[in-house]
This record gives structure tokens, sequence and C-alpha cells, in this order.
């Protein structure tokens, strides 16, 4: 499989065009971009944008908790104790939020 432009992505709004490009950081050549469908500008357009951006900032680092939380032995088998789990799954969801 081949691999998707490295994180993390960052959100561009052209306002003069009304139109939003996502880049990676460090690039600038466009991944995507959402255009507006000739339509008023639509007041959740920006958003959708941003909550993109940050999915894909958030995905690898929850996908990577989720499999050692799901993975662990309750009875300590990777060497983690329950809150530390717990603590893991919380940091994780911080970055999310913050994304």
């Amino acid at each position: 499989m081949k691999q998707h432009t490295a994180t993390p992505w960052k959100l561009n709004h052209h306002k003069d065009e009304d139109y939003f490009v996502f880049t990676s950081t460090g690039m600038n050549l466009a991944i995507a971009s959402l255009l507006p469908d000739g339509t008023d500008f639509r007041s959740d357009f920006e958003a959708n944008a941003e909550f993109i951006v940050r999915a894909v900032n958030s995905f690898e680092t929850m996908l990577e908790a989720l499999k050692i939380i799901a993975t662990a032995d309750i009875n300590d088998s990777l060497g983690m104790s329950r809150k530390e789990m717990q603590l893991l799954a919380q940091q994780t969801l911080n970055q999310a939020d913050n994304a």
C-alpha cells in the first residue's frame, strides 16, 4: 500500500476565493482542496475543513494507543498497569482535542 502524505497537515484558507487547501507542514504542494459548489459560502465549510485536519493529525497516535490498550492483558503482560493504560488513553485524547 502506498504511503499517504506526511502529517501534520495544515489548512490554508484562501479568503479571496473562499476555498481551502490542505498541505503538509513544510510542503507547498496541495494535498486536496475544498471548493464551494457555487452556492453561498456555507458557515460549516470552514468547520468541516478544520475537522478533517484534526482527524488526519490525530489518527496515527490514537490508533497506536488503542492497539496498545486493546492488546494489553489486564494482568500486566505489557508492563502497563490499568492506571498507566488510562493515562495513555487520556494523553492521547488530550492531544487529539488540541490538534
